[in-house]
């Protein structure tokens, strides 16, 4: 992945809504590709994350990542 300039604009991650149980919040679930842009590391960053506990939601092999998770990650 080529590094970003500080002006140049973040994608917008495609996001997928899940409907939350009583007294939860809403999920805002991310692919590994589209947190990788949301955090601007690469995938493979994120991948290393996940080895080191970041939580992950699966759907078959599918790996979805929670944004405010992420964003609680990257904020420490």
């Amino acid at each position: 992945m080529p590094p970003r300039s500080p002006t140049t604009p973040v994608p917008r991650p495609r996001r997928q809504e899940v409907e939350p149980a009583q007294g939860s919040r809403f999920l805002t679930l991310l692919t590994v590709k589209d947190a990788a842009a949301y955090a601007r590391v690469s995938e493979q960053t994120i991948r290393r994350w996940i080895t080191a506990g970041l939580k992950i939601y699966r759907a078959g092999r599918q790996i979805r990542i929670d944004e405010q998770d992420l964003v609680g990650l990257i904020s420490t």
